[in-house]
């Protein structure tokens, strides 16, 4: 069964928890009114008290985990996003461990960013972000989705409705064993705009994003444990987003773990 998490410390995934309970039909499941199980469907939502990145020790007996999480930046545009947690490097400033990555649900992280496109919700950009932040050491795999990126958005009824719907159809597309190919993303920013369009138009779901800004303190390691923890076939590179000395660690790093790489202009879209 996944479980949906969110915290009564983030405004805007209570608002979105609020619409999952007003539009889809969950039950209290607990006396506590902590936990509703969703009615005719295997998928229950759950209140914690911490904030999400910390939720590190999170006991949870899930096939997997969505967060629903407000996003925040100091642009405060107007956003839809998703991504997988992880730290590439030895801090960890918003939660998580240092080296460390989550395991990932790369197909319900697709088709979660597909239902955000395909709703086409006015005045909002729809991304993928590249792996950040925590928690890092859940056991269950995971992913974000985030409304953004400032309090105007994250108080947006119709916004959380949409998060909540694109989060159910997700779901329904696990539970359907919609399945996508799974690939390893090196390179690009932040919101890696070239990776987020390989989602919406190919065959592939990434499992991890490594950054540019990440890859030169990336260690063979942590990168190895995305590849482990996340069974890529492929590594797909944004080598226009990497300097030369990155592809060449990209690549070698790609050889050394077995996969098969690509630059994203390669990838073949729908």
């Amino acid at each position: 069964m996944p479980s949906i998490i969110y915290s009564v410390k983030d405004m805007a995934g209570y608002l979105i928890a609020e619409q999952l309970r007003r539009h889809h039909q969950f039950e209290p499941a607990d006396s506590e009114h902590r936990m509703w199980v969703g009615a005719g469907s295997d998928v229950q939502l759950i209140e914690i008290r911490e904030p999400l990145l910390e939720a590190e020790d999170l006991q949870v007996d899930s096939d997997y985990l969505i967060f629903a999480s407000r996003h925040r930046s100091a642009s405060g545009k107007a956003s839809l996003t998703v991504h997988t947690t992880g730290n590439w490097g030895t801090k960890a400033e918003m939660g998580g461990r240092p080296s460390e990555v989550c395991y990932p649900q790369p197909s319900a992280m697709k088709h979660a960013l597909l239902a955000l496109a395909q709703q086409k919700f006015p005045g909002f950009e729809v991304a993928m972000e590249c792996t950040h932040h925590g928690p890092t050491s859940l056991l269950p795999p995971s992913f974000f989705i985030e409304l953004g990126s400032s309090e105007e958005q994250w108080r947006n009824q119709e916004a959380a409705k949409a998060v909540a719907d694109a989060i159910m159809l997700a779901v329904k597309a696990e539970r359907e064993k919609q399945h996508a190919q799974v690939a390893f993303g090196i390179g690009g920013g932040h919101y890696c705009p070239d990776f987020t369009k390989i989602e919406l138009e190919s065959e592939w779901a990434f499992s991890h994003v490594l950054p540019a800004y990440a890859i030169d303190e990336a260690t063979d390691d942590v990168m190895m444990q995305a590849v482990e923890k996340g069974d890529p076939e492929i590594a797909i590179l944004d080598c226009k987003g990497l300097k030369a000395p990155q592809r060449e660690k990209a690549i070698a790093f790609a050889e050394k773990a077995g996969l098969e790489w690509v630059k994203d202009e390669d990838v073949k879209r729908a």
